[in-house]
C-alpha cells in the first residue's frame, strides 16, 4: 500500500487519497496540497483505451462504461453505503471503523455524479500531465485562498 511505504520510507512522496493523507499528517508527514480543499476542478476518474481497441471494440468499451456507471451509483447508493465501507475496510486493511466512514466520505463528496468531465476539468488535468504543471496549479489554487 502507498501510504505504508511512505511512511516506512521506502518512497518519498505519494498522491493519497483524502483519509490516507489526513491521517498521515496527524503522524506528523507535511501535506502539500489537498485536492479537495485546493478546488481545482479536474477529471476525476479516468478510462484511457488505444485508438485502435476504441474503433475495434465498441462492444467491449460500451460494457465498461456501463459497469464504471453502475459502480459509481452503488457506491454512492445509501442502500449500499455498509458493504462499501466493509470492502473498503477489508481491501485497504482499515480497522477502525471511523476511519472507514471519513474514508467513504472521500468519493461520497469528490465523485462527480455525471461521467462527463467539464471542459475546465479536462484544462487543468492536461496541464497537470505537462511538466511543472502540478505546481502551477497548486500555484493558482494558492493564490485564490
Amino acid at each position: 500500500m502507498i501510504a505504508q511505504a511512505l511512511e516506512a520510507g521506502s518512497i518519498d512522496v505519494a498522491a493519497l487519497d483524502g483519509v490516507f493523507s489526513r491521517e498521515l499528517k496527524q503522524k506528523g508527514f507535511t501535506m502539500l496540497a489537498e485536492f479537495s480543499q485546493a478546488n481545482i476542478r479536474t477529471i476525476g476518474l479516468g478510462l484511457i483505451a488505444k485508438t485502435s481497441l476504441m474503433r475495434e471494440r465498441q462492444d467491449a468499451l460500451e460494457e465498461i462504461l456501463k459497469g464504471l456507471s453502475e459502480s459509481v451509483a452503488f457506491i454512492l447508493s445509501q442502500e449500499s453505503k455498509p458493504v462499501v465501507l466493509k470492502t473498503s475496510m477489508q481491501h485497504l486493511r482499515i480497522s477502525d471503523p471511523a476511519t472507514a466512514e471519513e474514508g467513504y466520505q472521500d468519493p461520497v463528496t469528490g465523485l462527480d455524479k455525471k461521467l462527463l468531465p467539464s471542459v475546465e476539468g479536462l484544462r487543468n488535468t492536461q496541464r497537470l500531465l505537462k511538466p511543472r504543471g502540478l505546481l502551477t496549479l497548486l500555484a493558482a489554487a494558492a493564490s485564490r485562498n
